[in-house]
């Protein structure tokens, strides 16, 4: 079942931890706000919630020296002795031969070829996530229906945003919110995706006059498209037809790892790189939240921070929560596109007892 378990070993031991969305005790619901997950049934402070796989996740440029590649271990984590190294890529490093092995099937194939046609650069992360989500929609359009391979975290009827890519692309954009600067910018991370897809990024990169002047022969910043169903490549020379790799879609598609992705953060709460988990993106912020994030590699845990009734909306932070009010709404509009004081006098009065018991 999609989003049941979380497993990770303790002592040579398979442990295995159900979540209350895989007992049907939770589920995604949708009203004139948007999704949201609530409560069936009451729920403890501590309990999982939800255990969610990454449609796609990369590490950031630190951790990507320490951590393996696949599972995001460091070697001391995975119990070895020091990290593989990918003799072709020089760049992603491994905790064994059958993590290397498994990035290859899952996709380090595609973007091992990039990385050496890009050499000596290496794309940032979210250049290089956004290649991933891409290469794995390829790789599910090519799979038959019901496959393994295919993302099925957020298929589940709780969830109902469904399967592989259809997941990602049911995530809001908030497009049509965001400011020319802020377009222009997923302008510019689109051409340089596509290129790095099709192992076309160069080590001198793009310019980005070249980027924004290609993005704009093509769709003006109001988001109309000149041509948006002509694929990216069929525009370049090359040879693919992906229909959801025009320049306006995968621009959207930055915009929508923008607002939806995570944080992958180590036991210290150290940020080590990113993820796009669908189910955990369905979850609203509360600047008094009920439950909290937490990651074991790169599985999400979402746990209860206090006992919930049915009913109850669950919810997390998405900013830093000892910050002033002030700051906290001015993050979450610029970042999450909606404004802190729409919840109301209410909301204002719980967040002004919470700040201050917390201070």
């Amino acid at each position: 079942r999609a989003g049941s378990f979380g497993r990770w070993r303790r002592g040579g031991v398979d442990m295995v931890l159900s979540s209350a969305l895989a007992d049907g005790r939770v589920e995604v619901r949708t009203d004139s706000g948007g999704r949201k997950l609530v409560a069936l049934q009451r729920l403890r402070a501590g309990e999982i919630v939800l255990v969610a796989e990454p449609y796609a996740a990369v590490l950031d440029e630190a951790a990507r020296i320490v951590r393996c590649d696949h599972t995001f271990a460091t070697a001391g984590e995975a119990g070895g002795g020091s990290l593989l190294r990918c003799s072709i890529s020089k760049v992603a490093r491994y905790a064994s031969r059958e993590a290397q092995a498994a990035a290859w099937r899952s996709g380090y194939k595609e973007e091992c070829a990039a990385l050496v046609a890009c050499a000596p650069r290496v794309p940032p992360p979210t250049v290089r996530l956004a290649a991933r989500v891409l290469w794995r929609r390829r790789r599910e359009r090519s799979l038959a229906p019901g496959s393994d391979a295919v993302y099925a975290e957020a298929a589940c009827p709780k969830i109902g945003l469904g399967a592989g890519y259809d997941a990602v692309d049911a995530l809001v954009d908030h497009w049509g919110a965001l400011s020319d600067d802020e377009k222009a910018h997923c302008a510019q991370a689109a051409v340089a995706a596509l290129a790095f897809v099709d192992a076309r990024l160069t080590g001198k990169g793009i310019d980005e006059r070249s980027a924004v002047d290609d993005m704009e022969s093509t769709w003006s910043m109001d988001g109309t498209s000149h041509a948006d169903d002509v694929p990216y490549a069929n525009r370049t020379g090359a040879t693919n037809d992906h229909p959801h790799e025009t320049h306006l879609a995968v621009a959207k598609l930055i915009a929508k790892m923008s607002h939806n992705c995570h944080t992958i953060c180590d036991d210290e709460l150290n940020p080590v790189g990113l993820g796009l988990y669908p189910p955990a993106a369905t979850m609203n912020h509360s600047c008094v939240p009920n439950c909290c994030v937490t990651f074991k590699g790169k599985t999400l845990y979402v746990r209860c921070l206090s006992d919930c009734e049915s009913g109850t909306e669950l919810t997390i932070a998405y900013v830093e929560l000892c910050a002033p009010r002030e700051t906290r709404r001015n993050e979450l509009k610029k970042h999450y596109k909606f404004d802190l004081d729409d919840g109301g006098v209410e909301d204002v009065k719980k967040d002004t007892v919470a700040h201050s018991v917390a201070h």
